[in-house]
């Protein structure tokens, strides 16, 4: 029997189990938020240490949030903090470090990836995650490389040893392009010499979106690289107007007595065909004018390539 039934309250008035550990958690928070008495301080954390394990347990990322930003707060204003600070943190982060090796990690981990200032998991946590377990992905390759770079060399030797694992090595190289570290550069070309052609083209199309550009690995693939390998290397050039004059230059202006290299010359054309790198239509227009009978090759080669451009035309 409902006291409410008859006065047709009932549905009205239906209490929302759910909404009670949310606000529990916030009432004990704003509490913590305003407590500058220290043994008041320490009764509220250990009341908050339990809500943030069940935070944890349930992936509230908003709660914990708060929860951080308060901590941060209270840290920064010099407070002697609470005894269980360090547990706090440590059970926070702990989190952060497990969460970013997900498929599917945490909504908002961005937020938290750019507030730990360190790991309390460890270099070897990383390593056998990544290794061992075949879990990576952008966000724990980005952790491992802001909190470890002195052990760089121990990544690059795991790499090594497992270079022959494609499907992981293939997850290394797409966590890097998205990862934004400035040791990314290094690993890319690290795993572009121990691999074969598949894996290099993937190493390539991901330097591709990295801020920063080796300009003497690149011209050493156009120099002896095979041509889809030299076509990925060229784009990267590419976006530099004095690179990519070089990158053209070295490409098309290749020196050819009676014609010996003049199949390599086609072959860089077939490079730029399809990639119609803007302002190549000059040199290509040149080959399109080499004397000699010789050079035969070449010149319908570069008029080819004119046609297909629709450069040059009557």
């Amino acid at each position: 029997y409902s006291p409410f039934k008859d006065a047709g309250l009932e549905e009205s008035l239906s209490f929302d189990r759910d909404l009670l550990p949310v606000n529990y958690f916030l009432v004990l928070l704003n509490l913590f938020t305003f407590e500058d008495n220290k043994e008041k301080l320490d009764l509220i954390s250990k009341l908050l240490f339990s809500e943030c394990d069940r935070l944890i347990c349930q992936r509230k990322a908003e709660y914990l949030k708060y929860l951080w930003e308060v901590l941060d707060k209270k840290r920064k204003e010099g407070i002697s903090l609470i005894s269980d600070f360090e547990e706090f943190q440590k059970r926070i982060y702990s989190f952060i470090e497990n969460e970013s090796f997900e498929e599917e990690p945490l909504e908002g981990i961005e937020y938290f990836i750019g507030k730990l200032d360190t790991s309390v998991l460890g270099a070897d946590f990383y390593l056998d995650k990544i290794f061992n377990k075949r879990k990576v992905n952008s966000y724990a390759l980005n952790l491992f490389l802001k909190f470890f770079p002195q052990d760089l060399v121990l990544f690059l030797e795991n790499i090594k040893s497992r270079h022959a694992e494609i499907d992981l090595i293939a997850k290394v190289v797409k966590s890097i392009e998205k990862a934004d570290s400035p040791l990314g550069l290094e690993i890319l070309k690290n795993i572009f010499f121990i691999s074969g052609n598949i894996i290099k083209i993937e190493v390539l199309k991901s330097m591709q979106v990295l801020p920063v550009v080796d300009d003497e690995f690149l011209f050493s693939i156009l120099g002896k690289g095979d041509i889809f390998l030299k076509r990925e290397a060229l784009a990267i050039l590419a976006k530099d107007d004095n690179l990519k004059k070089k990158a053209l230059e070295k490409l098309l202006f290749v020196k050819s007595p009676f014609g010996k290299k003049n199949q390599l010359i086609i072959q860089n054309l077939m490079v730029i065909e399809d990639s119609k790198i803007d302002g190549a239509d000059g040199y290509i227009i040149s080959l399109s004018k080499k004397r000699f009978f010789w050079n035969r090759n070449v010149r319908e080669k570069a008029l080819e390539v004119l046609r297909k451009w629709h450069v040059g035309k009557n």
